[in-house]
Formats: structure tokens, sequence, C-alpha cells
């Protein structure tokens, strides 16, 4: 196993992302790759043990900071990282805003490591996982072979499957496949590019305007955070890790306790393929938020507080 190595230790600039609370640091997995990973620290004088949140597919630490302060006021300690290819760890391509990763083995790789050299020999026990979207997915994978390290799961919009008609579906992994074999595993898939600014009546992530805004004001400052669309290996890799989750005998053999928090209005992951999953795996209850957007941790407060409900009533 190879140990994490400390590269530095900062405080983040309060007047960018108000992440003065968090320890930032980075680690490094394997040779040429370096991870940077937060810690929050709870000051509840009752504590209730630690939170490991994984972010999904384009987001970074500076996202999820009032997310950590909640679970602080909590009595959580909080963990998280920028997975491979997005946030301030390692950039896979030389344009740095291509999403790319060769496989999801890459991710769960990953986030092993993070486990075993950074969290758990350090972190206060029992240990729980909040993830988002694509984070619910690697989660998910991660808890197929770790299914008693966390005493309780909770999924916010997890990326069970891509929203989309089934026949699409096939055509898109169909291509993607030949144009990786062509050798375009590192291009963007048509339509996509470079991040560009977005209107919010148009954005399918919140109907909060506030944090909508603070995205933006993030990506504004800290220009490096920034990702755009995927790259057909990306794309590929994705489809090839969704066929393994809902493959028959999957889902089944995950007991822990879960709970998955679906957005009823969301456009971005199957809503269907959340309740077959549901349906299939042992200790899974399905809520769902009707106004949500995809962003269920970033979303309007009214939304925020429907998900704090059930999550505190789920871990209690």
């Amino acid at each position: 196993m190879t140990t994490g190595i400390i590269v530095k230790k900062r405080r983040v600039n309060p007047s960018v992302n108000a992440m003065n609370s968090a320890t930032i640091e980075y680690m490094s997995p394997k040779q040429g790759i370096k991870l940077r990973w937060g810690l929050w620290k709870t000051a509840a004088q009752t504590r209730c043990g630690t939170v490991l949140l994984l972010s999904g597919r384009g987001e970074y630490l500076e996202k999820y900071h009032e997310t950590a302060a909640d679970l602080n006021k909590r009595g959580f300690d909080v963990y998280s990282f920028d997975w491979r290819g997005q946030g301030l760890s390692s950039r896979m391509l030389a344009n740095r805003q291509k999403g790319f990763v060769e496989t999801y083995d890459d991710y769960l790789g990953d986030l092993d490591r993070f486990m075993q050299t950074i969290m758990m020999p350090a972190a206060e026990a029992p240990y729980y996982l909040l993830a988002h979207s694509m984070g619910g997915h690697v989660g998910l994978l991660y808890l197929h072979d770790h299914h008693r390290l966390f005493k309780r799961v909770v999924l916010t919009a997890p990326l069970i499957d891509i929203a989309m008609p089934p026949v699409l579906k096939k055509m898109l992994k169909a291509y993607a496949c030949v144009a990786v074999k062509l050798g375009f595993g590192k291009h963007y898939v048509p339509g996509a590019g470079n991040l560009k600014p977005q209107r919010f009546e148009v954005n399918r992530l919140t109907s909060d305007w506030v944090r909508f805004q603070r995205m933006n004001r993030q990506l504004a400052e800290m220009p490096g955070l920034a990702i755009g669309g995927v790259t057909h290996q990306w794309l590929l890799a994705t489809f090839r890790s969704i066929a393994r989750l809902l493959g028959k005998g999957f889902t089944e053999q995950i007991d822990t306790p879960l709970l998955m928090v679906a957005a009823g209005k969301d456009e971005i992951v199957s809503f269907e393929a959340q309740k077959a999953v549901q349906k299939r795996t042992p200790q899974c209850h399905l809520v769902t938020l009707e106004n949500a957007k995809h962003e269920i941790l970033v979303e309007a407060d009214s939304i925020r507080n429907q998900f704090w409900k059930v999550f505190d009533e789920f871990l209690n």
C-alpha cells in the first residue's frame, strides 16, 4: 500500500470560498498523481463520528463547505477529496478542462488509498458515507467490497445510470467504444468543450440563485477548479461501470443501511435506475424530494431542510 505523501498544508482564503475552517493537504496515491483532500473538524461537544463526503463529476472541495459546516454542527468530522482529473487534484490531460478517466478502477483505487492512508488512521469511528452523483456511483462500487466499513450511507441523486432514452444510450455507448478504438479517447465528445458561463434560467443543477452565483464566483476567483465536458474515454468508462453496477447480483450483496435521496426534477441521472437498484439492494430506502434539481446539497433552503430532516432521521 502506498503511503500518503503530504505535499503542503495551508489554510484556504476565506474571501474566496469561506473554507478557512478546513485544513487542506495533498496525498500521492501513486507516482505522478496528487489528490487534494480536506478535513473539517467539528467543534461540537458531543462528537458523533466521521463522515466521508464524495463529490460528483466536475466538483471540488470548495463547493461543499456549507455541507461540511452543517455536518460539523451535528458533531461529525468531515473528510473529502477532489477526484483525479478535477478540482485541484492532478489533471490527466494537457487541457485541464477535459473530463477524463481511463477506468473507474482508478477512482476506486484512489478512494481506497485515501481511506487506508489518510482517513482511517486518524478519523474517529463510527464512519458514515455521504456521496453525490458520480461519487454515489463510486461509493456503491466501494461498498460492494467494504460493506462493513461504514455504519450508514446516504446517497444524493446517485449516478446509477444516465438519464436518456434506452435506444439513444445504446447508440451513444457504441459510438464511444468506436471513438476510443480509433484513438479519439482523449477528445471531447461532440458538443462538449471547455466550461462556458451558463445562465441561471437554463441550469439543470439548482433552483437557488444565491448558491448558483456562489459557484460562479468560486470558479471566477479560482479558475483552476473549472472543468468542461467529458471525453470519449470518460464516457466509455462510465458506461462500462454502469453495466457493472447494474449487473445481476451486484448491489444485492451490499447490506449496509443505505438511504438514497432522489431529486424529483433531475435531468442528469435516471430516477428509474435508482428505483430499480433500491428494490434489489438490502436495507436500501429511497426518498424523493419532488422539487429538487440534481444538486440537492446546493439547492434552496426549503429543499435542503427536507434533506437534513430525512438525513437526521436515518442516522438516528
